[in-house]
């Protein structure tokens, strides 16, 4: 089945925002978002020899939302260049050289992209926004860039939507990594300072 990551991973998702997260309007909106992008994912707007998925349209919204949240204009900008030249980079060589692949593309489009969003954000909404954004604009340079060989040509297709949630899904496992490594650090060190102070 197509998109069957992007479904199950989009699924996970809202499985987490449903049950883990507080009860509050931040919430309600990552639910909202993540059921209106399953709703839409099928939906195409037609632009002469351009399609574009709904669902990325949703995502590049979303995306664009949360970069007016970030501060250092100039560096953000930078950041999101950075990801949508290396994913469109990445797109480019595997049309000319899939051989060169012995890994799915789209895992590798989403572990790179994943990492470059890791070194350049500050924090980790910064680090979110990047990678919407980024690998929103990458897929709409790569396409443009295919266009003039190729067409009609369909912007955000399943294989895209795959690529973004799976980097996603990276970046949140590897923040939920932290997390508990941080959690761990400070039992440790009250532990010690615990038995520190029986000692004295």
């Amino acid at each position: 089945m197509e998109g069957i990551f992007y479904y199950w991973v989009m699924w996970g998702f809202w499985i987490i925002t449903t049950f883990w997260m507080k009860k509050n309007n931040v919430r309600f909106w990552f639910s909202f978002f993540i059921l209106s992008n399953i709703a839409v994912s099928h939906l195409y707007w037609q632009l002469k020899d351009f399609s574009f998925n709904f669902s990325y349209l949703l995502f590049l919204i979303f995306g664009m939302m949360m970069m007016n949240q970030t501060k250092h204009y100039i560096f953000s900008v930078f950041s999101v260049l950075t990801i949508s030249f290396a994913y469109a980079a990445i797109q480019l060589v595997y049309v000319y050289d899939p051989v060169l692949f012995w890994i799915d593309i789209q895992i590798v489009s989403a572990i790179m992209t994943c990492w470059l969003s890791l070194l350049l954000g500050r924090k980790k909404k910064q680090s979110f926004a990047y990678l919407l954004t980024g690998l929103c604009y990458g897929e709409a340079l790569f396409w443009f860039i295919i266009s003039s060989i190729y067409k009609p040509v369909t912007v955000g297709g399943f294989p895209f939507l795959e690529t973004i949630v799976l980097s996603n899904a990276f970046l949140f496992l590897w923040e939920l990594l932290k997390g508990i490594t941080n959690f761990l650090e400070q039992l440790v060190e009250k532990t010690v300072k615990e038995k520190q102070e029986r000692y004295e």
